[in-house]
């Protein structure tokens, strides 16, 4: 079976990131890495208590060199919107987060993608710093204005190798995140977002910040994946889930979850580091090819069909996540 993940590329802001400074930067001091990661924490959970209204940049998923110029609004309450303003191609790829729905309106497919907001995923932020404290080492350092304000960045340099580490660059008095880079050894810092503008004007109206889409316009939507168990998945899938008791380079598994997309029931095994994240995708072939995504390395394990997926990893390091899976070493019974 041929497929690929739900379809919806603007970046909701809050989170990536990253920096200038090499893989390996000296320790920080626990005062220090503590008052990193809480500043980081702020942001992440996306408690601004100002509205925004920005212009921005952000990569383009379809090459390393290309970005989309966005045009980002959202309220004290939470409600964002962001509308791409370029490139051509991409004018007018629109959508809006209200922290529980994720609206994505795709013009040139009069197609509206509905699907759960990325913010629950912060849902559990701190016990994920947490674990990324034990991945990466994190430090604070000035840097000059972005878009006239007055920013502080924050490194987290990995202590794996391989690992990108990333530079989160927030706004010193809202903590609204300005810029992400990442960056690796001997290469130079690839800038994920940038902000070009930003105020914080007192009112904004909520109308503004509402999708109203044409007449015509065919919607897709996406309920959340379940959580469940192994022995729930054997009732569900008709297999157990492989799922490792340890993993390579510091990552932990964050949650089994059931997908019960019509086309492709499968299990999702949900990995994190802290900051990257990677899914792992488990199904019965049924006579079906292997799925295709971009960033995934397959495999295949007692005929159980196994993508793992992450924009975060080289395929290297993929493939080094993904062996567990392959080779079954001490699964979880």
């Amino acid at each position: 079976m041929r497929g690929r993940m739900k379809v919806a590329r603007l970046l909701p802001i809050a989170f990536a990131g990253s920096c200038l400074a090499a893989a390996g930067s000296p320790p920080a001091g626990g005062r220090d890495q503590d008052a990193a990661v809480a500043m980081l924490a702020r942001s992440m959970q996306g408690a601004f208590r100002v509205n925004v209204e920005a212009i921005m940049i952000q990569r383009d998923h379809r090459g390393a060199n290309s970005f989309m110029r966005i045009r980002v609004r959202r309220s004290k309450a939470g409600l964002q919107r962001q509308t791409v303003l370029e490139p051509l191609s991409r004018s007018g790829l629109d959508s809006t987060d209200d922290g529980d729905r994720w609206l994505t309106y795709f013009p040139d497919k009069l197609r509206l993608i509905d699907q759960e907001s990325p913010r629950h995923e912060n849902a559990d932020i701190i016990s994920r710093l947490d674990l990324a404290k034990k991945n990466y080492v994190f430090t604070t350092e000035p840097h000059a204005d972005i878009a006239g304000r007055a920013v502080v960045c924050i490194t987290a340099s990995p202590r794996w190798p391989g690992i990108d580490g990333r530079r989160y660059c927030l706004d010193k008095q809202t903590a609204y995140p300005l810029r992400m880079e990442t960056f690796s050894r001997g290469a130079a810092p690839s800038l994920v977002y940038d902000t070009k503008d930003v105020k914080y004007p007192p009112e904004m109206s909520e109308g503004a910040l509402r999708m109203h889409p044409s007449p015509g316009v065919s919607k897709i939507t996406y309920g959340r994946p379940r959580t469940m168990t192994r022995a729930e998945a054997k009732q569900l899938l008709n297999f157990i889930p492989i799922v490792p008791k340890s993993l390579p380079l510091g990552f932990k598994v964050s949650e089994l979850q059931y997908s019960g997309n019509s086309e492709w029931k499968s299990a999702i095994v949900r990995l994190t580091d802290g900051l990257a994240r990677a899914n792992v995708y488990q199904w019965l072939p049924d006579g079906k090819d292997m799925m295709s995504m971009a960033d995934s390395t397959a495999g295949e394990s007692n005929g159980i069909h196994i993508l793992l997926v992450s924009d975060s990893l080289s395929p290297a390091l993929r493939s080094d996540l993904l062996d567990p899976f392959v080779s079954k070493v001490s699964v979880e019974k």
